[in-house]
């Protein structure tokens, strides 16, 4: 897994879903739910990331279907698994399955009473992105104040990934209605991403 992520993080995408595809085999004989569950969900972001789409959508519902077989997983794991689902869908342009899933998995992430309660921010992102891309931009930048509510309330060890990529959101909807939210968006601030903003105008 340690050379799959370094892939991964190098953006070598065939090789991380390489790699994986090799580990799966091992995982699926520890008999530990976790191990296979992560190997399968990291395999599924290897495919998804790369040229694969088609591939990881099977995967990701291969790891969801393992979610109700163990015992020792539970709704976290189905919900970001959910999650991942849906944003897959939406690079498969399969826009309607795409929402559909995203609202079950945000349904699931934050009626829960996870430990990192930004999970949710997974599925919010993705109907964040289907709604700029069918031009729903006031649906947008109402779904952009629930994720920045989430940030500020929370701590996540993923608010370095999760801001950057947010401020890209928000530079894309139009300044009219952006004007009106911006002030709420004081996080999507930062100097890191400023000029994601500032940019766009």
């Amino acid at each position: 897994m340690d050379e799959a992520t370094t892939a991964m993080q190098d953006r070598n995408y065939s090789e991380a879903g390489r790699l994986l595809k090799k580990a799966l085999p091992l995982a699926e004989k520890s008999g530990d739910a976790l191990d296979r569950f992560e190997t399968l969900t990291a395999l599924g972001c290897a495919l998804a990331a790369g040229t694969e789409k088609k591939q990881a959508e099977g995967v990701f519902c291969r790891a969801l279907a393992f979610t109700f077989l163990s015992d020792e997983l539970g709704v976290e794991q189905f919900g970001t698994c959910t999650a991942s689902l849906a944003n897959v869908y939406f690079d498969l342009e399969r826009f309607d399955e795409s929402r559909t899933t995203a609202l079950k998995a945000l349904e699931i992430l934050d009626s829960t009473n996870l430990e990192d309660r930004t999970m949710a921010l997974m599925p919010i992102e993705t109907l964040i992105k289907l709604n700029l891309r069918l031009n729903e931009y006031e649906e947008a930048a109402a779904l952009m104040s629930s994720a920045v509510s989430l940030l500020e309330r929370y701590p996540s060890p993923q608010k370095a990934i999760f801001i950057p990529a947010l401020a890209k959101r928000a530079a894309q909807i139009p300044e009219s209605i952006r004007r009106s939210y911006e002030a709420k968006w004081g996080i999507l601030q930062q100097e890191t991403v400023m000029p994601v903003l500032s940019g766009s105008r």
